[in-house]
């Protein structure tokens, strides 16, 4: 009797470590799910952002052990509240055994759809560059960096210029970014639309590369000199492009264009690459651009500098804070043409030694034919 009650207590010992065995196997493979439907996931989620100084909100985050990581309906807010991120569906590559231990340098590939972006420009600075900063830096406790591959799909932006409150809209746009720490290098096409609504095509690379040691003009396929690495290259290929974008790259960049950034409009077909270096100097290669349409206004009086109905450029030029830079530069206008070749001032005076107009005359290259007939000035 003493035996069987022992047989018993042991079988019934044995059945409740399996059962516990059991449930604990269930609640283990459970857990993602559960995670994932109580709204967990979504809490752990606004939190991680919220170390970043990023507003985060997500409708729905599935993930398991197998299953990878996707999240729909994401809305992020970043930290100057200017740059407003949504997207529909968000897709990784991330699993629940891949997150823990996570190493941003292996984040692999991540598809976005549906996504929208609302940002500003300022001078010298813009929302996005301030926003991703931190996300973008190392962590100071690990030799990792963010590393990642992002498609995005159906993408449209609108980026603001906070000095006049105008706004650029893209639109109908694929992007693909490959990110290498502060290093950005991407494609991107779609339609541009200006605060007119006069809209163009676009196709651009681009690489973003601060600390600019592995930067190449290869890259985009420059054909500039590289006396020294670029901060960032940008190829463009366009048709009835809207002109006016280059207010945005004028805000942007007025620390180093200054007094040369004033107001654009008209419309440009034909190719630019264009590289900013570490001196503050921009250089740039064109290729048969036409511009049609050209009005050029002071920012500060909107009174027309400069109008003209077709001007097409091809060559290249660099633009230093003092003195613009013609090889082999290629420009006809409805009144003139030239080639420019050598460095000039960006101002002109009449008894300076380095800025007078004879040593702009000095730099063509060539006949230059004018027909004042066709001349506009205010």
């Amino acid at each position: 009797a003493t035996r069987r009650r022992r047989s018993q207590r042991s079988r019934r010992f044995q059945r409740l470590f399996f059962a516990t065995l059991g449930f604990a196997a269930l609640v283990v493979l459970a857990a993602p799910s559960i995670v994932s439907h109580t709204g967990i996931a979504r809490s752990l989620f606004s939190s991680t952002a919220l170390k970043y100084g990023w507003e985060a909100k997500a409708e729905s985050i599935n993930i398991g052990w197998i299953t990878p990581l996707s999240i729909d309906n994401v809305k992020l807010i970043g930290p100057s509240g200017e740059t407003v991120i949504g997207i529909e569906q968000a897709d990784t590559a991330l699993t629940v055994t891949s997150l823990i231990g996570f190493d941003p340098s292996s984040i692999g590939d991540v598809s976005l759809r549906g996504v929208s972006l609302d940002a500003t420009v300022d001078p010298g600075s813009s929302s996005i560059e301030s926003d991703f900063a931190t996300l973008l830096e190392p962590d100071v406790d690990s030799q990792s960096i963010v590393r990642a591959r992002v498609h995005l799909h159906d993408v449209s932006a609108t980026i603001t210029d906070r000095i006049d409150h105008t706004s650029w809209v893209l639109d109908q746009s694929n992007v693909n970014l490959e990110i290498d720490g502060q290093q950005v290098r991407g494609d991107l096409a779609g339609l541009v639309h200006e605060p007119s609504g006069h809209g163009g095509a676009l196709q651009s690379k681009f690489v973003w590369a601060p600390d600019y040691q592995q930067a190449s003009s290869q890259e985009t396929g420059d054909q500039l000199a590289a006396e020294q690495q670029a901060l960032w290259e940008l190829s463009i290929e366009t048709d009835s492009f809207p002109l006016s974008v280059t207010n945005l790259i004028s805000r942007r960049f007025s620390e180093s264009l200054g007094s040369v950034a004033q107001s654009y409009s008209g419309d440009t077909t034909g190719k630019v690459k264009v590289a900013g270096l570490p001196d503050g100097s921009v250089r740039a290669a064109l290729g048969d651009v036409r511009i049609r349409n050209l009005q050029t206004t002071s920012g500060q009086t909107a009174i027309a500098q400069w109008k003209n109905a077709l001007a097409t450029l091809d060559g290249e030029v660099s633009l230093t804070q003092k003195s613009l830079i013609g090889r082999g530069l290629e420009i006809t206008t409805d009144f003139a043409s030239a080639t420019l070749n050598g460095s000039f001032p960006t101002t002109i005076s009449l008894v300076g030694f380095d800025d007078n107009l004879l040593r702009w005359l000095q730099t063509l290259d060539g006949r230059a034919p004018v027909s004042y007939t066709h001349l506009t000035l205010p």
